[in-house]
């Protein structure tokens, strides 16, 4: 199973407090969930769709606006993937940028539901990752696999703890080695592990084999088709 992920960003900022930014946002995200429902329709080789909005962004510079995920067959055409779901008329019109990457899914934490209205798990906490300049690419996911993972995953709250590995990219110049995504129950949930021992270590850690200048962001989730269930992660396994 392959994973493309496509980063959508504007020039402009998107702001939740300005009715013409919040009223723009919304027309936004409909339109894409509209392109990314014409392609889970037509294409047989889609195997799940998930659409996930910037709720809060800890970096201000940065204007993601939309992180669409799809998961695919093996013989899936990415490229026409990225373009179906950002057409170019649209970029050109809203002046969009669009950076995607296919990726390799290492699941720590089996992912319990998506970010969603009806869900227990209501926010994702998704950010960018990228190795130290001293560490090759397979010793910095070792290093993460061995040693971070089972810090970072013992964080109270966790309903999900997934690395996306970069293995292409389609479009743009993301340049991040993966992307990471962690489910929890609400915002105030996040907030409340961030203050554990847990989750200090696992900061304290991220100097170890990792920059630290990863952008993150906390996003709810649309799912326009159900992407196949992660199953049990490699700390699940773990603690038996």
């Amino acid at each position: 199973m392959y994973k493309v992920m496509i980063l959508v960003r504007t020039q402009s900022p998107l702001a939740d407090e300005d009715p013409v930014g919040s009223a723009r946002a919304e027309a936004l995200r409909s339109e894409l969930e509209s392109c990314a429902r014409s392609l889970a329709g037509a294409d047989s080789s889609i195997r799940g769709v998930v659409l996930s909005q910037v709720h809060k962004a800890f970096a201000d510079e940065d204007r993601l606006a939309m992180l669409i995920e799809v998961w695919t067959d093996a013989d899936a055409d990415q490229q026409r993937i990225v373009e179906v779901c950002v057409p170019g008329a649209l970029r050109a019109r809203e002046e969009l940028v669009v950076a995607a990457v296919s990726t390799s899914d290492i699941v720590f934490r089996e992912v319990l539901g998506r970010a969603t209205e009806s869900s227990p798990w209501k926010i994702k906490l998704v950010g960018t990752a990228f190795r130290r300049e001293d560490f090759e690419l397979d010793a910095f996911f070792d290093y993460w696999t061995n040693v971070h993972a089972p810090i970072g995953g013992n964080v109270p709250g966790l309903g999900g703890y997934v690395v996306s590995r970069v293995t292409e990219v389609l479009a743009g110049d993301e340049g991040a080695d993966a992307l990471i995504a962690l489910w929890y129950e609400s915002e105030a949930v996040f907030d409340a592990g961030q203050t554990t021992p847990e989750a200090l270590a696992a900061w304290n850690d991220v100097a170890n084999y990792a920059k630290t200048t990863g952008t993150f962001w906390l996003m709810t989730e649309h799912v326009i088709m159900s992407p196949p269930p992660s199953g049990p992660g490699i700390l699940d396994s773990a603690r038996g």
